[in-house]
Protein backbone atom coordinates (compact mmCIF):
# COMPACT_ATOMS: atom_id res chain seq x y z
CA UNK A 1 0.00 0.00 0.00
CA UNK A 2 1.06 3.27 -0.58
CA UNK A 3 2.08 5.96 1.89
CA UNK A 4 -1.20 7.84 1.29
CA UNK A 5 -3.61 4.69 0.07
CA UNK A 6 -5.10 4.63 3.76
CA UNK A 7 -5.67 8.23 4.26
CA UNK A 8 -7.50 8.57 0.65
CA UNK A 9 -9.51 5.74 0.82
CA UNK A 10 -10.81 6.64 4.64
CA UNK A 11 -11.42 10.40 3.15
CA UNK A 12 -13.32 8.63 0.25
CA UNK A 13 -15.81 5.78 2.89
CA UNK A 14 -16.10 9.12 5.09
CA UNK A 15 -17.96 11.75 2.54
CA UNK A 16 -21.57 12.46 2.66
CA UNK A 17 -23.61 15.37 0.40
CA UNK A 18 -23.81 18.97 1.65
CA UNK A 19 -26.95 21.06 0.37
CA UNK A 20 -25.18 24.46 -0.89
CA UNK A 21 -27.06 27.71 -0.62
CA UNK A 22 -27.94 29.14 -4.09
CA UNK A 23 -25.60 32.03 -5.31
CA UNK A 24 -26.71 35.80 -5.72
CA UNK A 25 -27.79 36.69 -8.82
CA UNK A 26 -24.86 39.94 -8.52
CA UNK A 27 -22.03 37.79 -8.49
CA UNK A 28 -19.82 36.37 -11.47
CA UNK A 29 -21.53 33.27 -13.10
CA UNK A 30 -19.73 30.42 -12.97
CA UNK A 31 -21.55 28.84 -16.10
CA UNK A 32 -21.05 30.93 -18.93
CA UNK A 33 -18.23 31.68 -21.17
CA UNK A 34 -17.97 35.36 -21.30
CA UNK A 35 -17.00 37.55 -24.78
CA UNK A 36 -14.58 39.92 -25.10
CA UNK A 37 -14.82 43.74 -25.82
CA UNK A 38 -11.49 45.00 -27.35
CA UNK A 39 -11.05 48.26 -25.40
CA UNK A 40 -7.45 49.64 -24.57
CA UNK A 41 -8.95 52.51 -22.60
CA UNK A 42 -5.80 54.95 -21.19
CA UNK A 43 -7.22 56.26 -18.10
CA UNK A 44 -3.45 58.21 -17.22
CA UNK A 45 -0.25 58.84 -18.37
CA UNK A 46 2.33 60.87 -16.90
CA UNK A 47 5.79 60.70 -16.80
CA UNK A 48 6.03 58.67 -13.97
CA UNK A 49 2.68 56.28 -13.98
CA UNK A 50 -0.02 55.08 -16.41
CA UNK A 51 -3.24 53.67 -15.38
CA UNK A 52 -5.06 51.81 -18.53
CA UNK A 53 -8.50 49.11 -18.85
CA UNK A 54 -6.73 46.64 -20.95
CA UNK A 55 -9.27 44.27 -21.21
CA UNK A 56 -13.64 43.91 -20.67
CA UNK A 57 -15.35 40.85 -20.68
CA UNK A 58 -19.44 40.65 -21.01
CA UNK A 59 -21.72 38.11 -19.44
CA UNK A 60 -25.67 37.90 -19.42
CA UNK A 61 -25.94 39.88 -16.47
CA UNK A 62 -22.75 42.03 -15.99
CA UNK A 63 -19.14 42.50 -17.01
CA UNK A 64 -15.36 42.16 -15.97
CA UNK A 65 -12.77 44.45 -16.39
CA UNK A 66 -8.95 44.22 -16.12
CA UNK A 67 -7.11 47.80 -14.99
CA UNK A 68 -2.95 47.58 -15.59
CA UNK A 69 -1.30 49.75 -12.97
CA UNK A 70 2.13 50.60 -13.90
CA UNK A 71 5.25 52.85 -12.62
CA UNK A 72 8.49 53.84 -14.27
CA UNK A 73 10.56 52.70 -10.99
CA UNK A 74 10.46 49.88 -8.58
CA UNK A 75 8.33 51.02 -5.22
CA UNK A 76 10.27 50.22 -1.99
CA UNK A 77 6.40 49.36 -0.86
CA UNK A 78 4.02 47.16 -2.66
CA UNK A 79 1.47 49.26 -4.64
CA UNK A 80 -1.54 48.66 -2.86
CA UNK A 81 -0.95 48.32 0.67
CA UNK A 82 -3.77 48.02 3.26
CA UNK A 83 -3.65 49.95 6.46
CA UNK A 84 -4.21 47.72 9.56
CA UNK A 85 -6.64 50.00 10.91
CA UNK A 86 -8.71 49.99 8.06
CA UNK A 87 -7.63 53.33 6.44
CA UNK A 88 -7.17 54.09 2.65
CA UNK A 89 -3.26 54.62 1.85
CA UNK A 90 -2.50 57.43 -0.73
CA UNK A 91 -0.80 54.71 -2.51
CA UNK A 92 -3.92 52.53 -2.70
CA UNK A 93 -4.79 53.10 -6.39
CA UNK A 94 -8.74 54.03 -6.33
CA UNK A 95 -10.77 52.40 -9.28
CA UNK A 96 -14.56 53.00 -10.16
CA UNK A 97 -17.03 52.89 -13.14
CA UNK A 98 -20.14 55.14 -13.95
CA UNK A 99 -22.65 54.08 -15.72
CA UNK A 100 -24.95 56.90 -18.28
CA UNK A 101 -28.07 56.99 -15.49
CA UNK A 102 -25.67 57.87 -12.59
CA UNK A 103 -25.22 54.90 -11.05
CA UNK A 104 -21.75 54.11 -9.72
CA UNK A 105 -19.34 51.35 -8.10
CA UNK A 106 -15.88 52.48 -6.68
CA UNK A 107 -13.27 49.27 -5.27
CA UNK A 108 -14.31 51.41 -2.16
CA UNK A 109 -17.59 49.81 -2.18
CA UNK A 110 -16.12 46.87 0.27
CA UNK A 111 -15.20 49.31 2.71
CA UNK A 112 -18.92 50.88 3.35
CA UNK A 113 -20.96 48.35 2.65
CA UNK A 114 -21.85 44.57 1.69
CA UNK A 115 -22.21 43.81 -2.33
CA UNK A 116 -25.72 42.52 -1.49
CA UNK A 117 -26.90 45.47 0.18
CA UNK A 118 -25.84 47.44 -3.15
CA UNK A 119 -28.01 44.67 -5.12
CA UNK A 120 -30.87 45.06 -3.10
CA UNK A 121 -30.86 48.72 -4.24
CA UNK A 122 -30.65 48.57 -7.46
CA UNK A 123 -27.04 49.63 -7.06
CA UNK A 124 -23.95 48.75 -8.88
CA UNK A 125 -22.08 46.15 -7.58
CA UNK A 126 -18.44 46.19 -7.73
CA UNK A 127 -16.17 43.88 -6.62
CA UNK A 128 -12.23 42.55 -7.11
CA UNK A 129 -11.98 39.03 -8.55
CA UNK A 130 -8.65 38.92 -8.92
CA UNK A 131 -5.11 40.61 -9.20
CA UNK A 132 -1.51 40.17 -10.32
CA UNK A 133 1.99 41.64 -10.39
CA UNK A 134 5.01 43.42 -8.75
CA UNK A 135 6.89 46.65 -7.82
CA UNK A 136 6.36 48.07 -10.75
CA UNK A 137 2.52 46.50 -12.31
CA UNK A 138 -0.18 45.85 -11.02
CA UNK A 139 -3.12 44.06 -13.12
CA UNK A 140 -6.46 43.96 -11.21
CA UNK A 141 -9.84 42.51 -12.52
CA UNK A 142 -13.06 43.58 -10.90
CA UNK A 143 -16.59 42.48 -11.65
CA UNK A 144 -19.18 45.14 -12.03
CA UNK A 145 -23.27 44.44 -11.83
CA UNK A 146 -25.95 44.85 -13.37
CA UNK A 147 -24.57 45.79 -17.53
CA UNK A 148 -24.99 48.97 -17.88
CA UNK A 149 -27.83 51.29 -19.52
CA UNK A 150 -27.55 53.01 -23.03
CA UNK A 151 -24.85 55.38 -22.83
CA UNK A 152 -21.03 55.63 -22.06
CA UNK A 153 -19.51 54.00 -19.69
CA UNK A 154 -17.36 56.18 -17.77
CA UNK A 155 -14.01 54.66 -15.99
CA UNK A 156 -12.82 56.34 -12.85
CA UNK A 157 -9.53 56.09 -11.24
CA UNK A 158 -7.22 58.61 -8.64
CA UNK A 159 -3.73 57.33 -7.22
CA UNK A 160 -2.62 59.99 -4.44
CA UNK A 161 0.65 58.18 -3.89
CA UNK A 162 1.64 58.81 -7.35
CA UNK A 163 0.20 62.85 -8.05
CA UNK A 164 -2.38 61.11 -10.13
CA UNK A 165 -5.53 63.22 -9.41
CA UNK A 166 -8.87 61.93 -10.80
CA UNK A 167 -8.82 60.84 -14.65
CA UNK A 168 -11.59 59.50 -16.32
CA UNK A 169 -11.93 57.71 -20.12
CA UNK A 170 -15.11 56.26 -21.35
CA UNK A 171 -16.43 54.05 -23.95
CA UNK A 172 -19.93 52.65 -25.52
CA UNK A 173 -21.83 50.50 -23.07
CA UNK A 174 -23.93 49.30 -26.02
CA UNK A 175 -20.32 47.50 -26.74
CA UNK A 176 -20.39 45.58 -23.62
CA UNK A 177 -24.51 44.41 -23.41
CA UNK A 178 -23.69 43.81 -26.98
CA UNK A 179 -21.17 41.16 -26.39
CA UNK A 180 -23.08 40.23 -23.72
CA UNK A 181 -25.63 38.87 -26.15
CA UNK A 182 -22.48 37.00 -27.80
CA UNK A 183 -21.68 35.15 -24.16
CA UNK A 184 -22.57 31.74 -23.84
CA UNK A 185 -24.72 30.17 -21.05
CA UNK A 186 -23.52 26.75 -20.91
CA UNK A 187 -26.31 25.44 -17.96
CA UNK A 188 -28.98 27.30 -15.65
CA UNK A 189 -27.32 29.46 -12.86
CA UNK A 190 -27.95 28.45 -9.49
CA UNK A 191 -29.43 31.62 -8.14
CA UNK A 192 -31.87 32.70 -5.02
CA UNK A 193 -34.32 33.25 -4.29
CA UNK A 194 -36.07 30.39 -5.56
CA UNK A 195 -33.27 28.43 -7.02
CA UNK A 196 -32.72 25.19 -6.64
CA UNK A 197 -30.36 23.38 -4.05
CA UNK A 198 -27.59 21.92 -5.46
CA UNK A 199 -25.69 18.81 -4.62
CA UNK A 200 -21.83 18.53 -3.27
CA UNK A 201 -19.43 16.48 -2.04
CA UNK A 202 -17.29 17.42 1.23
CA UNK A 203 -14.80 15.22 3.36
CA UNK A 204 -16.49 14.58 6.84
CA UNK A 205 -13.57 15.24 8.92
CA UNK A 206 -15.00 13.40 11.81
CA UNK A 207 -13.20 10.29 13.39
CA UNK A 208 -13.99 7.11 12.29
CA UNK A 209 -16.31 4.70 14.29
CA UNK A 210 -13.78 1.90 15.42
CA UNK A 211 -16.41 0.37 17.81
CA UNK A 212 -17.24 -3.35 17.07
Amino acid sequence: MGFFDHLVQASVSQRRPQRLRPRPVWMKPEAAIGATVPVELILLRTPDAAVVVSAVTAYPAGFEFTVSAMLREDEAVPMFPGAPDGSIPDTFLRVGVLFADGRSGTNLDVMTGAPELAADKGNVVFTGTGGSGGMRRFDGTYWVWPLPPDGPVTFVCEWPGHDVPESRASMNGELITAAARRAIQLWPEHHSPGAPIISAVVVDDSPPDTSP
